[in-house]
């Protein structure tokens, strides 16, 4: 049993937003969580990272809310590698610590720029190096 709540935002399927995707003004996040601590979840704090900047909160959900479209162009944002970090709270206000670490990343290439094998230098403040081809997005 954890002492508190844990919450993972889950891997993107497909890891890379394209410029023939279907929906290119949004993407959809979606995460999870177990309460711990015996006491339920309350909300779930998602954070972002863009192009291994700085870490930003985007919204607080509800509990029951498990999945959103993140709206980048509204943000300002565009093209480049995106990371996302979900932190849960309980009834007890127990918050999950952040750990500044992506549960998942995706990368958003509208303009068709970004060959097969091209290197993203450490792109979400991962220890390991982030690498996207064809395939999608690979950590190593």
């Amino acid at each position: 049993m954890t002492s508190g709540p844990v919450a993972t935002v889950l891997p993107f399927n497909p890891s890379i937003l394209g410029p023939t995707a279907p929906i290119t003004t949004s993407f959809v996040v979606n995460w999870t969580g177990i309460s711990g601590g015996g006491s339920p979840i309350i909300s779930f704090d998602i954070f972002y990272q863009f192009n291994g900047g700085a870490w930003a909160r985007w919204q607080s959900f509800p509990a029951n809310t498990t999945s959103a479209r993140f709206p980048f162009p509204q943000l300002g944002l565009g093209d480049g590698g995106y990371g996302f970090e979900a932190i849960a709270t309980n009834a007890n206000g127990q918050r999950e610590p952040q750990t500044f670490i992506a549960d998942a990343v995706i990368l958003v290439d509208l303009a068709g720029a970004i060959q097969p094998g091209v290197y993203l230098p450490k792109i979400l403040g991962h220890e390991n190096s982030v690498v996207a081809d064809s395939a999608g997005i690979t950590q190593k």
